[in-house]
């Protein structure tokens, strides 16, 4: 993407912004886009995020809000936090749910079950031994 931005010329004489833009299927916002500096206050607060983070690293963007506010006196929105966490890559340590994992339970109906779906479609007798009554 920035490669094509980059072959757009700002002074040809043939082909106004618009058209070039349009060849190289471009959005003509992208081309002057100038990105904006980091502001010092963000800066302070992710270098904060981080010393705590070494810290504890088991704290969420609600707990976290709290301690800044506590201990360093700075009143942050969480969901400023949210996106300062995100962009440094910084995730709390938490037990996640374990769904891939299957219940033994279940395994064993399914067995169960596909042991005595087998035993009716052979024809074979049903007896009171069957591992499928268990």
């Amino acid at each position: 993407m920035t490669d094509r931005i980059e072959l757009e010329e700002k002074k040809h004489s043939d082909l106004g912004m618009k058209k070039q833009c349009v060849l190289l299927g471009v959005a003509r916002s992208s081309v002057d886009y100038q990105p904006v500096a980091e502001s010092p206050e963000d800066l302070r607060i992710k270098r904060l995020i981080d010393e705590i983070h070494l810290i504890d690293p088991c704290l969420g963007t609600r707990r976290l809000k709290t301690v800044l506010a506590r201990e360093h006196g700075l009143q942050v929105n969480r969901k400023k936090l949210q996106r300062l966490r995100r962009e440094m890559g910084i995730e709390a340590i938490y037990c996640k749910p374990r769904t891939s994992i299957p219940d033994v339970a279940s395994i064993l109906t399914s067995y169960k079950t596909s042991l005595w779906s087998a035993r009716i479609k052979s024809g074979a007798p049903i007896s009171p031994m069957c591992p499928c009554r268990a």
